[in-house]
């Protein structure tokens, strides 16, 4: 199937590795018969016949702010022209292949060479497309810069592939490699690389590439547009708002935050407590559980903007997560039609290794009830956390480990949760160790929950 492709690279001259990798790709890929256009600051050399050569350098402004610039012109051009992949050979937001010959900017910039604004905008760059949300493939012929963008960005294995003819034991190294041929060349290999690419389904969704624009300052047009975005609205409060809308034929979830208010802000601050001003909380917690390999939600992309907290707006935009059902439905039944023991002991011990994994990286959930844990219906013992707008790293655990313990047996008293599977779960969370260790901690617990409870009651009452 023939494509529309899009490369992107700050500019062409003749002659050097990089532009050699440039147009070798452009021509492989013109010769298979797709149609390719190029977005450059300029070209100096001989221009392919086939190709659609865009300059679009502006005079008189610093370079970084042309990249900035060449990014905008590449995001509107994506849209008006609906271009099927877009390939860079230096990093900008909204690419789907990056060609990694350059070294990685975070590797070199250190230190306070950080906050000059050109390495900030080259740091954003990268960030955009090689954090653990991003979706771009990586594709480098240097184990040594793949290693580095693994290190500082923590990009899934997946999504590096490293052109090389040797084997994952020669090297012993844990990064994907793409499998190539032994009679092709390394100059070459992007070349198959990206072919096979694009003959593979479409995995890639819209918006990622929107709002990494919008989250870098490139295309304010993109924020605005999916702050109004119209959907079934299932939550609104305390200037939150989460919706659920369809973009071909798939489910969404945008969670859209517009500003708690100076007032908010003010009682939370009063009350020694932390706001939540921001999606970008929810959005690092999904980071750390696809770190730690633990199910969560998929998120697609997140934007924030304006400096002052209480006034800052961001948005989320997750999967919808469409084989699972809550917890707090599928334990419904159990009080009047009790699980065989085997299927109680291993949902418990699943609920208590997922938890246990989260509180010892100090991360705490703080909104832990059975209705947030989602069970996979199509996969086997996989259960996934959600709502994770609170969740924050703490250094002080004991405090956390009591309300999301408590809050999470409190949520099960109605299910006909027993003193069996109590002491089954505290086992499991213990790792095996006697619960006697931790006796004041599973105290504390438990007298939370009955004052949950009890709280609770009040206000049904009321």
């Amino acid at each position: 199937m023939k494509q529309r492709l899009c490369f992107v690279i700050f500019s062409y001259v003749s002659g050097v590795d990089l532009q050699h990798d440039f147009l070798a790709t452009i021509h492989k890929c013109l010769a298979a018969g797709h149609s390719v256009d190029v977005y450059t600051l300029e070209w100096r050399g001989d221009q392919p016949k086939a190709a659609t050569i865009h300059s679009v350098k502006k005079q008189g402004i610093p370079l970084f702010r042309q990249y900035a610039h060449l990014a905008r012109s590449v995001h509107e051009a994506r849209i008006k022209e609906q271009y099927d992949c877009v390939i860079g050979f230096n990093a900008i937001p909204g690419l789907d292949v990056y060609y990694a010959k350059e070294p990685c900017i975070a590797e070199l910039v250190q230190g306070i060479r950080r906050s000059m604004p050109r390495h900030q905008q080259r740091l954003q760059f990268e960030r955009s497309i090689l954090s653990m949300t991003s979706h771009c493939q990586v594709v480098s012929s240097s184990l040594t810069v793949l290693r580095a963008i693994k290190t500082h960005y923590r990009t899934p294995a997946r999504r590096l592939h490293w052109l090389s003819h040797e084997t994952c034991e020669q090297t012993q190294t844990n990064i994907h490699i793409h499998p190539l041929q032994r009679d092709q060349s390394l100059g070459d290999g992007l070349g198959d690389y990206l072919l096979e690419y694009l003959n593979q389904p479409k995995l890639l969704k819209p918006f990622g590439a929107n709002a990494a624009m919008a989250y870098y300052g490139c295309e304010p047009t993109v924020f605005d547009r999916i702050m109004d975005l119209k959907g079934v609205v299932v939550r609104y409060k305390e200037g939150r708002k989460t919706l659920r809308f369809e973009c071909e034929g798939q489910g969404f979830y945008a969670k859209l935050h517009q500003g708690i208010g100076l007032g908010e802000w003010l009682k939370n601050w009063l009350s020694l407590r932390a706001p939540i001003v921001s999606a970008r909380t929810e959005w690092q917690a999904i980071a750390k559980l696809k770190s730690l390999k633990l199910p969560t939600l998929d998120a697609v992309s997140f934007a924030e903007r304006g400096i002052l907290s209480f006034k800052r707006q961001s948005f989320l935009l997750t999967r919808e997560l469409t084989q699972a059902e809550s917890l707090e439905t599928y334990c419904r039944p159990w009080r009047d039609n009790p699980p065989s023991r085997k299927e109680r002991n291993n949902l418990i011990r699943q609920l208590a290794n997922y938890v246990k994994t989260i509180h010892d990286e100090h991360w705490f959930h703080r909104d832990l009830y059975l209705c947030h844990f989602l069970k996979a219906l199509d996969e086997e013992d996989k259960y996934y956390l959600i709502d994770l707008h609170r969740m924050q790293h703490k250094k002080f655990t004991r405090r956390w480990r009591i309300k999301d313990l408590s809050a999470l047996y409190y949520s099960a008293f109605e299910y006909g949760v027993n003193t069996r599977d109590v002491l089954y779960f505290i086992h499991c969370y213990n790792g095996g160790k006697p619960h006697r260790l931790q006796k004041k901690l599973w105290q504390r617990v438990e007298l939370k929950a009955h004052s949950l409870q009890e709280k609770a009651l009040r206000k049904g009452v009321g």
